[in-house]
């Protein structure tokens, strides 16, 4: 396959592609298509304002640059190419957005896990001394904003105290510049995922692991060359490609959105700021200007030269020679105001709080919060049972990748997930009360009641079963509140 992933920021072109279409070009050249191509450099722009390291600040820089450029006349295209090392790169209202939004696992949830096969003990062990939230609470900020994911556990084989050989779970999550999904030829899918390696030279190279249905998987270069020594490292083959797909924003068609607007305008900021520095920069000083003082053509101005104040000849007499100093205008003031309210439209659009929107604001209490909050609580509704399922896939995935690494046997795992609910700040006997009646009712379950009310961990074992949370209350009622009949309703509840 032979492309032409050239881009000179040709008409018609994107910013984005413009930006990364060269490089993304060379790495997948004899994959993709010059438009799947085109598709992947979409996603990196949006991968690049989520992450923090050098490659993505150099990404955001070359995407200003680009979105830049077609406003821009030749002089001044000049003047941003020269600057084009230092542009801005700011990706905080981003970042604050995801923060915002992204909220489900931030408190661990609680997972109740059954099936058959190993101990299930154990895999609570293995599971809750993982890093699983911390993983999973990332990887819903890289599908919120970009629509999409892959999340893959595998275990690092490490040395007990006793001698014996283990493993530790790990996680790695790939954002969606990073990989696409291809077919063999009997139509099955092919997971290809671009990757560096380090040769013995200690440089970088870009390879691609290539994953088949059935497990097996094949390293190669960018001409489809196999690299042995990045195939040494697979010592595990798995009976599926070990990656789980997280897949949020779905709308019609089952296509899913990005949060591209934001994009837009994080990217309108950055402009507006390299603007606003530049004319504070440049209109800063006063600018010397010097008239009526005899110079011919071609005379220029140097060091250790005397200036001779001639008069000057002209129709109406002699003119006196004049130097002034000019104060160029210094608009920073406008275009920092421009840029502030061009963000906080921006966030507006998203939904976001006021208390992201304006820092100046009050402190809101407990129902105007809640008033205020009302669109990401429905966001976070509309992610939960999305959430939830990819949770589930998780934890079977981690089962099945176990059973290939450690030689376990877990079966078919059936895992129910409760998140830890929005607390807003209340009356702290008012709140009690209603958590109280609540249980009562039978609107929380046991397990549900201990958490909002208790401080227990949420890997406890009083909050894996009902039975268990019913059995730690009656553990800790004295004895003049009574008892709880653990053989009754288990929501019927006397003097709690």
């Amino acid at each position: 396959m032979v492309n032409n992933y050239n881009s000179n920021t040709s008409v018609g072109q994107s910013f984005y592609e413009a930006a990364f279409t060269p490089r993304l070009g060379d790495i997948w050249r004899n994959t993709l298509s010059v438009d799947e191509v085109s598709y992947l450099a979409y996603y990196h722009a949006l991968v690049a304002f989520i992450e923090d390291n050098p490659n993505s600040e150099l990404a955001r820089r070359e995407l200003l640059y680009f979105y830049c450029l077609p406003f821009m006349s030749n002089k001044q295209s000049a003047s941003l190419t020269k600057a084009r090392g230092t542009l801005p790169t700011n990706n905080l209202y981003i970042r604050q957005i995801l923060q915002a939004s992204c909220q489900l696992y931030v408190n661990p949830p609680v997972r109740t896990i059954s099936g058959s096969g190993g101990s299930l003990d154990d895999f609570y062990d293995m599971v809750n001394g993982s890093d699983i939230n911390s993983t999973l609470n990332e990887a819903h900020k890289v599908a919120k904003f970009t629509s999409e994911c892959l999340v893959r556990p595998y275990f690092e084989k490490v040395i007990l105290s006793n001698g014996k050989e283990s493993g530790q779970l790990l996680f790695e999550i790939i954002a969606p510049d990073a990989y696409y999904w291809l077919s063999d030829d009997l139509g099955n899918p092919v997971l290809d995922i671009h990757r560096y390696y380090f040769a013995n030279d200690g440089k970088a190279y870009d390879c691609h692991w290539k994953w088949m249905s059935d497990g097996s998987v094949i390293v190669v270069d960018n001409n489809g060359n196999l690299i042995p020594s990045e195939m040494d490292q697979i010592q595990t083959i798995y009976n599926s490609i070990p990656y789980v797909h997280l897949q949020l924003n779905i709308g019609v068609n089952g296509e899913s959105s990005s949060m591209w607007e934001m994009l837009r305008a994080q990217l309108d900021y950055n402009k507006y700021s390299l603007l606003g520095d530049n004319n504070v920069t440049l209109n800063g000083f006063a600018t010397p200007v010097i008239i009526n003082m005899g110079f011919t053509e071609g005379d220029t101005l140097g060091a250790g030269m005397v200036l001779a104040k001639n008069n000057i000849a002209s129709n109406s007499g002699l003119l006196d020679p004049q130097i002034d100093y000019v104060d160029p205008p210094i608009n920073f003031p406008e275009i920092d105001d421009y840029k502030n309210t061009s963000i906080k439209n921006a966030l507006r659009s998203a939904n976001m709080p006021n208390s992201l929107i304006d820092r100046s604001a009050n402190l809101q209490s407990g129902l105007a919060m809640q008033i205020d909050r009302q669109a990401l609580d429905e966001q976070r509704i509309s992610d939960e049972s999305r959430m939830k399922a990819f949770d589930k896939e998780l934890i079977n995935k981690i089962a099945e990748v176990s059973n290939a690494q450690l030689n376990t046997n877990y079966g078919v795992l059936d895992v129910s997930i409760e998140y830890v609910e929005t607390v807003y700040p209340s009356d702290a006997t008012a709140d009690y009360q209603l958590t109280r009646q609540k249980f009562v009712d039978g609107v929380l379950s046991p397990r549900q009641y201990l958490r909002l009310t208790t401080d227990l961990d949420a890997t406890s074992d009083y909050l894996k079963t009902d039975e268990a949370a019913l059995a730690y209350i009656n553990k800790n009622k004295t004895a003049s509140s009574g008892v709880i009949d653990s053989n009754t309703n288990s929501n019927e509840v006397n003097n709690v």
